[in-house]
């Protein structure tokens, strides 16, 4: 075989082996929700939360949710524009009635999570549950690993 087919053959294996996909625009669409960063709810399901919502993805997988009323931990993945957030522990304190119903909404919009985005400083989440738009807090106090819950504000 000629010294150019084997280089033409050659260019062909990288090619196919390679990584294809066009990144996003403006390089930061669908890159991976950055852990060890604080998140603050801007919208659930296109409205502003009653009470202040914070998300933290901590370095080691594990996310904790500090919600309208309780506090909630757990696991997170994050893998090819999929999403998976598990509580797995919450506090039951009981809350005003009027922020109970809302409160049950993010919980649930939070394990329904399968996808998300992010942009400039905002992460959204979608799912089978109500769409969450979070933007980046400016807190950059750093996110101990295993941590069950977020600190007190």
């Amino acid at each position: 075989m000629s010294r150019s087919l084997w280089v033409v053959a050659l260019m062909c294996v990288v090619w196919a082996c390679g990584d294809r996909t066009d990144p996003p625009a403006g390089g930061a669409a669908n890159a991976a929700p950055p852990a060890g960063v604080r998140w603050e709810l801007v919208t659930m399901g296109g409205s502003a939360p009653a009470r202040p919502v914070t998300l933290e993805l901590g370095t080691d997988g594990c996310m904790t949710v500090k919600g309208m009323i309780n506090r909630h931990s757990g696991t997170f993945v994050a893998q090819d524009g999929g999403l998976s957030l598990t509580v797995t522990q919450r506090t039951l304190a009981g809350g005003e009635e009027a922020l109970q119903g809302p409160e049950a909404r993010l919980i649930a919009a939070v394990a329904g999570v399968a996808r998300y985005r992010v942009e400039d400083s905002l992460l959204t989440v979608t799912g089978t549950g109500e769409e969450l738009v979070f933007k980046r807090s400016a807190d950059t106090t750093p996110i101990p690993p295993g941590r069950p819950f977020p600190r007190s504000r």
